[in-house]
Order: C-alpha cells, then sequence, then structure tokens
C-alpha cells in the first residue's frame, strides 16, 4: 500500500533560488514546471518524495515524474550523457528486450540507440519490435541539462516517442530530475491498446488519483494514461537506480542495478508489480548478456498490444 509523506524539498529549491545566479529561462521553465507538479500531485512515499503527473489529448499520452535526488549535478550530467550508459538504464525496464547505442559525434552530441521492445518474458531477438531513438544533448551548461531520445515511429502505428531526462543543480550535492515520457498513437494504435487494456491490462492502474469510492478509497487513473504512468515510473526508476550503482566498479554495477530497480518496483505493488524477483533476474541475466550483440537480420512486425 502506498501512504503519503511531506518531504523537505522546498529547502533545496529555495537554496536554489537563494544562490543570486541570474537563471536562464529554460531553468525557470524547469523550477515552473516542479512547482505545478508538486501542487496538483500527491506525494509518492520513496526514498524522497516523487511527484507524477500526465495528461491525454485525443492521440498523445504524456507524463513527467519530478524528483530530487541525493546526486551531485555533475554526475547526472555525466552518465546521462553517455548514450552507451542509456542501454544500461533501459534494459532494466521489463519490456525493454535488447539495447545497442552508437557513440554520440561531438560537437553536435548526437547518436542513435537501438531498442528492441516485448513483452515481459524471454524472446528471441527475431520476436521483439525495433525501435530507433535518434540521441541528442539538447542543453548542457553547468546549471542545466536536457537529454531526448526521439524516435518517430513505433510498433502498431505508434508513432513520436519521447524520453527526456532534464536536470539542474540545487546545491553541490542535490539535483533537480524531470524525466517526462509520451507517445502518440493513431487508429490501428488506439485498437491495440483497446484489446490490451480489456485482456492483459485489465484492473491495471496508475498514479494518479481520480477520486474515491463509496468506501473512500482511492480510485487510480486507468487506461492509456495507467499505461503511461506505469512506464513513466519505470524509467524514472531505471534512471535513478543507475545513478546510485556509479560508486561501484563497473563489473557490479549491472548485477547491483538488477536488485535495486526490481525493489524500487515493488515500493508500488497495486501499480508495478509483474513478476517475482527470481523470474526478473533469470530473465534480465539472459538479457544483459546480449548487449551489444547486432540483430541480424531485423524482424517483422509481431503482433504484442502495449506494455503493462
Amino acid at each position: 500500500m502506498i501512504t503519503w509523506v511531506r518531504g523537505s524539498v522546498w529547502v533545496l529549491v529555495w537554496t536554489w533560488a537563494c544562490q543570486g545566479a541570474i537563471a536562464r529561462p529554460q531553468e525557470t521553465e524547469l523550477m515552473a514546471r516542479f512547482e505545478s507538479a508538486r501542487q496538483q500531485s500527491t506525494v509518492l512515499a520513496a526514498k524522497h518524495p516523487i511527484y507524477l503527473v500526465s495528461s491525454e489529448t485525443h492521440d498523445v499520452i504524456r507524463g513527467e515524474v519530478f524528483t530530487t535526488l541525493d546526486q551531485p549535478f555533475s554526475l547526472v550530467r555525466e552518465v546521462t550523457t553517455r548514450s552507451q550508459d542509456w542501454c544500461q538504464i533501459l534494459i532494466l525496464h521489463l519490456n525493454i528486450k535488447y539495447c545497442r547505442a552508437s557513440d554520440p559525434a561531438p560537437p553536435t552530441s548526437t547518436g542513435m540507440v537501438l531498442v528492441g521492445m516485448g513483452r515481459k518474458f524471454d524472446l528471441p531477438l527475431d520476436e521483439v519490435y525495433w525501435i530507433r531513438f535518434n540521441y541528442r544533448v539538447l542543453d548542457d551548461t553547468p546549471n542545466h541539462l536536457l537529454v531526448e531520445l526521439a524516435a518517430p515511429d513505433g510498433p502498431l502505428g505508434t508513432k513520436d516517442y519521447r524520453l527526456q531526462i532534464e536536470a539542474l543543480p540545487l546545491n553541490s550535492s542535490n539535483t533537480l530530475v524531470a524525466l517526462a515520457y509520451s507517445q502518440a498513437y493513431g487508429l490501428a494504435a488506439r485498437w491495440a491498446f483497446q484489446v490490451y487494456l480489456a485482456t492483459l491490462g485489465r484492473g491495471k492502474v496508475g498514479f494518479s488519483i481520480m477520486g474515491s469510492d463509496a468506501q473512500g478509497k482511492p480510485l487510480w487513473v486507468e487506461g492509456l494514461r495507467g499505461v503511461l504512468e506505469r512506464n513513466a515510473m519505470r524509467y524514472h526508476l531505471a534512471v535513478e537506480t543507475w545513478l546510485q550503482q556509479q560508486a561501484l566498479p563497473p563489473h557490479l554495477r549491472m548485477e547491483a542495478s538488477l536488485r535495486t530497480w526490481f525493489d524500487a518496483t515493488e515500493q508500488f505493488p497495486r501499480q508495478l508489480h509483474e513478476i517475482s524477483w527470481t523470474q526478473y533476474l533469470d530473465m534480465k541475466r539472459r538479457e544483459v548478456m546480449r548487449l551489444g550483440q547486432w540483430p541480424m537480420p531485423e524482424p517483422a512486425q509481431h503482433h504484442w498490444p502495449g506494455s503493462p
């Protein structure tokens, strides 16, 4: 069960605001979004306050997760501006079965991240969906970072995938981080989502509270926004997890990340629990071992109805 907490995050935000430096528009806009999220969403109880907001239009779903990390901005920048690290981050997600990144090409800091997506069990690489993300560092200054993975096309008529990480330093050891995840969809994708929500996704919920039932229990958001919120939180926890392991020797980081990410998702069992720890560990160990192997030939599309 999720409980609700009050955090001391505004001590950090006030420290940032009182530093005296003239904020750039990007920094001010991020702080404004954070303040809006803080006011309209409930604080999710974790190691520190997490705020999640989402929206759905007729063909776009979008979610954004905000938190303050006990990590220096320099480390957040170092990790998230290495495209290779994104594969270590993404592979933690249940539905990411494969990832390979090209090195970014300075001075534009662009590259490509090839991702294979599939259901939450072992799949051979000729049965996954392939998405080619364009990796770009959009802003990289001492006081603001914006990194984006964007793909114009996805499976089953989905399109305009975007995964963004934005950050600014609050002080020497704390960083405000916002992770945004969005995608668009057409008629074919909407039909596939509806099939998923009526079958495998039936009864699954997100994090936003839409009201309460007759017993006063919260009614969580369902449908496409619920799907989006679950995935946004999983990606956020993956970023946070990989950052936490950077103090370990490189050869120990992935194994530690698998345990840390799984435990982090289990804080939210109503939304994020899917498989047991042993099932997750066995599956991910095999998937991690094949990272970096280029899948040939690239397979045809399969009828996977969506992410859990």
